[in-house]
């Protein structure tokens, strides 16, 4: 997640909690008072609202218990391609999406940028083309000294 979607974020995810383990990027685990570890799941139990995670640590694994809401990352290994089939296509076509203006979530737009100064790039000089390679070589010492 971008820098500046952190604190649209940080203010949206209290408002919404239809979901339990928001899965999400760095930057934002200070915004929605998250503590992050790098784990292995062990068990995800979704009515005690915890979830067990094995951490690796110098001595071997740690076992943690982490209370919801937890930010947990995922593995490269875990990146195996999932299809939609149709009727869940057409299930999530009828899903109501609820829209946040940055006034409820009392955020305020501005851009961090500013713009000083456009300018086109220079151009650039004509080449030049040479009738033959003794040619090119002369050139290259007595002129431009490379050689």
């Amino acid at each position: 997640m971008s820098a500046s979607l952190t604190p649209i974020y940080g203010e949206a995810a209290p408002k919404s909690r239809t979901r339990d383990l928001p899965l999400m990027g760095e930057g934002t685990c200070h915004r929605t008072k998250c503590d992050l570890f790098m784990c292995t799941i062990v068990v995800l139990d979704k009515e005690k609202q915890v979830v067990t995670v094995d951490q690796e640590v110098d001595g071997g694994l740690e076992t943690l218990c982490l209370d919801f809401p937890a930010v947990i990352t995922t593995d490269l290994r875990l990146n195996d391609l999932r299809y939609a089939t149709l009727p869940s296509i057409m299930k999530e076509k009828s899903k109501v999406i609820t829209k946040y203006t940055p006034q409820d979530l009392n955020v305020e737009i501005k851009s961090d940028l500013e713009q000083v100064q456009v300018a086109e790039p220079p151009t650039r000089k004509a080449g030049v083309l040479f009738s033959s390679v003794d040619e090119l070589i002369d050139k290259l010492k007595n002129e431009a000294h490379v050689i």
